[in-house]
Parts: C-alpha cells; structure tokens; sequence
C-alpha cells in the first residue's frame, strides 16, 4: 500500500525517535546514490547519539572510497555476522526496493526481526519493506534523506552534506538527466551551503580513472553495433577484455552513457560479463523510450531512462535474447505517445 509521502515521513521519524541501533545498507555494488545516501544517514544518526553502523555487501568502488572514514563501511559476512547487525533495532535499506539486490545480505536482513525501511526513488515493488519511503520524483535517495534530516529540523554538517551531493552528482549524471529539476538544484544549493568543495568532488568520482580504463572504453566502442535504423546502440564488455585491460568491474560504470549521446540514439545497452554464467545489462535512454519497462519484461528494473537487468548464462546467449526483443522498446514508446 502506497502512503502519502508525508505519511511515511513521519513513520520514519518516529522509528528515528524510538529506536538506538541501526544498520544502513545499500545493493550490492553500491554506486553514487547508494553509497552516499547511506553515509549521509548513517552520519545524522550518529549525529542524534544513535548507534549507526554502514554494512555493505560488495565493497566501496574506488572512486567513491574517498567518501568514506577509515572501517565507516563494513563488509558483510555470511560466516561472522558483526554484533552491530545482531543488535539492531531498525534496518534502513536505501536506494532499492527489490529484496534481490541485496546480494548475500537478502535472506539475513529479510528475516532480522528488526523493523526494516526503505528510502528510495525507484518505483516500488509491492509491499517492500515495513516502512517505505519511496518518492519517484526524487532525483536520488540521497535527496530524500536530505528531506528528512530537514524534517526532523536536524543539524547538517559538512561530513553529511558531502556525501549527500555525490549522491544527487551521481543521479542526476552530473545534473543532465531528466531527473533533475528546481527541487534539484534547491537540494544542491543547501548541500553547497555547507562549503562542500564540490570540484574536488566531481575530480574525485570522474577524473581518476586508470589507463587501463580508457583502453576498455576503446575496446568497447569499437564493437559498437547499431539497430533499429540507428536508434539503438548496444556493446559489450567481457571477462577476457577485462584482463587484458587490467580493469576492475567497477570501472566499466558510465560505458552505456557515452553510447546514449550519439546523435539518433534513443536507447544504449551494454552487456557486462559478470562471470562465465552471469550478465549484467545496462539500459538507458532519452526522449519517450521507456526501458524500465522493458527491463522488467527480464526481472530487471530501475528507471524510465536508467535500467539494469541480470541474467544467468553466456553472454552470448544474454545478447541474443535482449537483442530480439529490443523491437518492444520503440512499441512501447509508441503506445506512450499516441
């Protein structure tokens, strides 16, 4: 059941109110939004004298490490779980609504009897979590937490604020994406009012990447193939490309991006070889081409212009059987517009 947003602001004030323990999590390889919306949180409630402990599935990705304290961030594990997440309380589990993405961490957090939360701004999948604040209109998770630490009248220090810009950075694509608007820009004004040096940020997150990477990016693009007289754009980037390029997974983030800004591309996929059984598909898309909908024809989700979807099985196979459906994506855009 979907609450007014109000309505499930106040419910997240009142487990703020009555409860001391918290674990903050976030899905498995963590991105912008995710790691800077958890920090930002986690931050606050230590601010209120409350026992607040980040625990994540995967580790923090390197270009957001900066972000993060020496062991602010915790690793999972399946075999040791920490005293902090047998103690908890209350559970805030921020930018997924989806049980799955939690990784190896689904099964414990599901049946904590800790009252779970959820702050997110992807669309909600059924009844997620006990407590769900979920707005699509928001940019970023990380916006919604700064509502409400701004609800609660809370005290914004700069080591919260820092986090909570990367977040909207992040989501917004660096403020380009159809997400970002006024309330935007208003939620980047207060962040930035904390004098956040907000350069150093963006060097931060997207002007360190390795050589290696460049050279992956060169790979990719050179196998780029179109579709669909040239309004779909797809590559892809396997296990074998990785070695030879000494890349990390992590680093092939924002491939699928640079594939969307060709001129007549609607819509930009990448097929990521997670493993020799495993793909990750990365969607995105401008103008009325909705491939949120169309991630979820596979299980996926996300976004109406940013979507992923897993898949188990060769990449040759994942490739195949997203390309042959790739037609619904324009059918689908006509149906919205007519």
């Amino acid at each position: 059941m979907h609450l007014p947003l109000e309505t499930s602001f106040e419910r997240v004030r009142q487990a703020i109110h009555s409860y001391r323990n918290f674990i903050v999590t976030t899905h498995v390889n963590p991105d912008g939004d995710g790691i800077g919306s958890e920090l930002g949180l986690s931050r606050f409630l230590q601010g209120l004298g409350k026992n607040a402990s980040v625990l994540n599935s995967t580790p923090t990705p390197r270009n957001y490490q900066f972000l993060t304290k020496n062991g602010e961030v915790r690793l999972f594990d399946p075999q040791n779980p920490t005293q902090h997440l047998m103690e908890a309380e209350a559970i805030f589990i921020l930018d997924i609504s989806k049980w799955e993405r939690l990784g190896p961490m689904k099964e414990v957090i599901r049946n904590h009897p800790a009252i779970k939360i959820c702050i997110d701004h992807h669309p909600l999948n059924g009844d997620f979590a006990d407590v769900n604040l979920v707005c699509e209109d928001a940019c970023a998770s990380g916006q919604l937490v700064l509502e409400l630490i701004d609800s609660m009248n809370g005290t914004l220090t700069r080591e919260i604020a820092e986090p909570l810009y990367a977040s909207i950075l992040t989501d917004t694509g660096t403020f380009r994406f159809p997400n970002t608007n006024a309330r935007t820009h208003a939620a980047a004004a207060r962040l930035l009012s904390l004098n956040i040096d907000s350069s150093q940020i963006y060097e931060q997150i997207y002007e360190r990447c390795s050589p290696g990477r460049v050279k992956l990016l060169g790979m990719s693009l050179c196998n780029l193939e179109y579709l669909h007289s040239g309004r779909l754009a797809w590559m892809m980037v396997t296990q074998a490309m990785m070695r030879q390029t000494g890349v990390e997974m992590e680093e092939v983030e924002g491939f699928v991006d640079i594939a969307r800004g060709i001129r007549n591309v609607e819509a930009s996929l990448l097929f990521l070889e997670l493993s020799d059984e495993r793909v990750k598909v990365s969607l995105r898309s401008k103008g009325d081409i909705d491939v949120n909908q169309f991630a979820g024809k596979f299980g996926g989700g996300g976004h109406r212009h940013a979507s992923g979807i897993l898949l188990n099985g060769p990449i040759g196979t994942a490739v195949n059987q997203v390309l042959q459906e790739t037609h619904l994506l324009f059918q689908i855009s006509h149906k919205l517009v007519s």
